[in-house]
Protein backbone atom coordinates (compact mmCIF):
# COMPACT_ATOMS: atom_id res chain seq x y z
CA UNK A 1 0.00 0.00 0.00
CA UNK A 2 2.61 2.75 0.90
CA UNK A 3 4.55 1.36 -2.59
CA UNK A 4 1.27 2.46 -4.38
CA UNK A 5 1.16 5.65 -2.45
CA UNK A 6 4.70 6.23 -3.40
CA UNK A 7 4.12 6.00 -7.33
CA UNK A 8 0.79 7.85 -6.94
CA UNK A 9 2.95 10.92 -5.54
CA UNK A 10 5.08 10.42 -8.41
CA UNK A 11 3.16 10.15 -11.03
CA UNK A 12 1.23 13.33 -9.59
CA UNK A 13 4.61 15.08 -9.40
CA UNK A 14 5.42 14.24 -13.06
CA UNK A 15 1.66 15.39 -14.15
CA UNK A 16 1.83 18.93 -12.16
CA UNK A 17 5.39 19.60 -13.92
CA UNK A 18 4.35 18.54 -17.14
CA UNK A 19 1.21 20.99 -16.90
CA UNK A 20 3.40 23.48 -15.68
CA UNK A 21 6.09 22.95 -18.51
CA UNK A 22 3.03 23.25 -20.97
CA UNK A 23 0.80 26.48 -19.00
CA UNK A 24 3.93 28.60 -18.66
CA UNK A 25 5.10 29.18 -22.40
CA UNK A 26 1.19 29.01 -23.36
CA UNK A 27 0.49 31.84 -20.82
CA UNK A 28 3.45 33.73 -21.75
CA UNK A 29 2.42 33.88 -25.41
CA UNK A 30 -1.02 34.45 -25.06
CA UNK A 31 -0.39 37.69 -22.58
CA UNK A 32 2.28 38.54 -25.50
CA UNK A 33 0.46 41.84 -26.11
CA UNK A 34 0.74 42.55 -22.72
CA UNK A 35 4.56 41.67 -21.97
CA UNK A 36 5.94 42.24 -25.47
CA UNK A 37 8.47 45.27 -25.18
CA UNK A 38 8.37 46.10 -28.60
CA UNK A 39 6.37 45.88 -31.52
CA UNK A 40 7.54 42.36 -33.39
CA UNK A 41 7.28 43.74 -36.57
CA UNK A 42 8.66 47.30 -35.76
CA UNK A 43 12.43 47.31 -37.85
CA UNK A 44 15.38 49.54 -36.10
CA UNK A 45 17.89 49.50 -38.73
CA UNK A 46 20.55 51.37 -36.08
CA UNK A 47 20.24 48.23 -33.86
CA UNK A 48 20.57 45.55 -36.50
CA UNK A 49 22.16 42.16 -34.43
CA UNK A 50 22.07 43.77 -31.36
CA UNK A 51 22.95 41.45 -28.81
CA UNK A 52 21.19 40.77 -25.63
CA UNK A 53 20.90 43.79 -22.94
CA UNK A 54 17.89 45.19 -21.13
CA UNK A 55 16.62 46.97 -24.02
CA UNK A 56 16.46 43.73 -25.84
CA UNK A 57 16.14 40.57 -23.86
CA UNK A 58 17.14 38.43 -26.75
CA UNK A 59 18.68 40.94 -28.83
CA UNK A 60 17.91 42.08 -32.35
CA UNK A 61 17.20 40.04 -35.99
CA UNK A 62 18.92 40.93 -39.10
CA UNK A 63 16.11 43.98 -39.67
CA UNK A 64 16.44 45.04 -36.03
CA UNK A 65 13.16 43.76 -34.80
CA UNK A 66 13.09 42.23 -30.72
CA UNK A 67 13.65 38.45 -30.60
CA UNK A 68 12.03 38.33 -27.33
CA UNK A 69 8.78 40.22 -28.80
CA UNK A 70 8.37 37.74 -31.93
CA UNK A 71 8.91 34.54 -29.66
CA UNK A 72 6.46 35.81 -27.72
CA UNK A 73 4.30 36.71 -30.51
CA UNK A 74 4.88 33.79 -32.91
CA UNK A 75 4.29 31.23 -29.85
CA UNK A 76 0.96 31.72 -29.83
CA UNK A 77 0.75 30.88 -33.73
CA UNK A 78 3.08 27.69 -32.90
CA UNK A 79 0.59 26.81 -29.95
CA UNK A 80 -2.71 27.09 -31.97
CA UNK A 81 -1.21 24.69 -34.79
CA UNK A 82 0.03 22.66 -32.73
CA UNK A 83 -3.18 21.81 -30.91
CA UNK A 84 -5.31 21.99 -33.60
CA UNK A 85 -2.91 19.81 -35.48
CA UNK A 86 -3.22 17.15 -32.12
CA UNK A 87 -6.87 17.30 -32.67
CA UNK A 88 -7.51 16.56 -36.45
CA UNK A 89 -4.91 13.65 -36.29
CA UNK A 90 -6.39 12.02 -33.13
CA UNK A 91 -9.73 12.02 -34.77
CA UNK A 92 -8.61 10.95 -38.27
CA UNK A 93 -6.06 7.98 -36.84
CA UNK A 94 -9.11 7.39 -34.22
CA UNK A 95 -11.29 6.49 -37.15
CA UNK A 96 -8.97 4.89 -39.66
CA UNK A 97 -8.29 2.66 -36.19
CA UNK A 98 -12.00 1.78 -35.64
CA UNK A 99 -12.82 0.85 -39.73
CA UNK A 100 -9.75 -1.52 -39.04
CA UNK A 101 -10.70 -3.01 -35.89
CA UNK A 102 -14.34 -3.09 -36.94
CA UNK A 103 -13.78 -4.98 -39.85
CA UNK A 104 -10.58 -6.67 -39.48
CA UNK A 105 -9.25 -9.16 -42.49
CA UNK A 106 -8.78 -7.53 -45.80
CA UNK A 107 -9.56 -4.15 -44.35
CA UNK A 108 -7.76 -4.05 -42.04
CA UNK A 109 -4.51 -5.91 -43.86
CA UNK A 110 -4.96 -2.67 -46.42
CA UNK A 111 -4.83 0.06 -44.14
CA UNK A 112 -2.08 -1.06 -42.41
CA UNK A 113 0.06 -1.37 -45.55
CA UNK A 114 -1.16 2.12 -46.67
CA UNK A 115 0.10 3.07 -42.94
CA UNK A 116 3.00 0.98 -43.14
CA UNK A 117 3.72 2.35 -46.30
CA UNK A 118 3.62 6.06 -45.49
CA UNK A 119 6.53 5.17 -42.53
CA UNK A 120 8.74 4.08 -44.70
CA UNK A 121 8.29 6.39 -47.58
CA UNK A 122 10.65 9.08 -48.31
CA UNK A 123 8.46 10.85 -49.81
CA UNK A 124 5.90 10.97 -47.35
CA UNK A 125 6.80 14.75 -45.78
CA UNK A 126 7.00 15.81 -50.05
CA UNK A 127 3.57 18.66 -49.99
CA UNK A 128 3.16 18.02 -54.04
CA UNK A 129 2.18 14.34 -53.42
CA UNK A 130 -1.04 15.87 -51.81
CA UNK A 131 -2.36 17.14 -54.94
CA UNK A 132 -3.79 20.36 -53.61
CA UNK A 133 -4.33 23.67 -54.86
CA UNK A 134 -1.16 25.64 -53.86
CA UNK A 135 -2.21 28.30 -55.54
CA UNK A 136 -4.16 29.38 -52.63
CA UNK A 137 -2.93 32.12 -50.58
CA UNK A 138 -1.13 31.09 -47.15
CA UNK A 139 -3.18 31.01 -44.35
CA UNK A 140 -3.74 28.71 -40.71
CA UNK A 141 -6.27 26.93 -42.94
CA UNK A 142 -4.28 25.57 -45.61
CA UNK A 143 -1.23 25.06 -43.46
CA UNK A 144 -3.65 22.84 -41.00
CA UNK A 145 -4.39 21.06 -44.23
CA UNK A 146 -1.60 19.90 -45.25
CA UNK A 147 -0.17 19.28 -42.17
CA UNK A 148 -2.69 16.81 -41.22
CA UNK A 149 -2.90 15.31 -45.04
CA UNK A 150 0.39 14.50 -44.96
CA UNK A 151 1.09 13.40 -41.78
CA UNK A 152 -2.06 11.90 -39.94
CA UNK A 153 -0.38 8.21 -39.79
CA UNK A 154 2.34 9.26 -37.45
Amino acid sequence: MKELRRSYAILNGLVVGGLILFLFPTVLTFLAPFLAPWDPLEMDLHHRLAPPSRVHLLGTDVLGRDVFSRLLYGGRMAIVLALFSTAITLCVGTDVGMVAGYFGGGVDGFLSLIINNQYVSGCSRSPPHLGGDWTSPPSLFTLLIALNLSSWWD
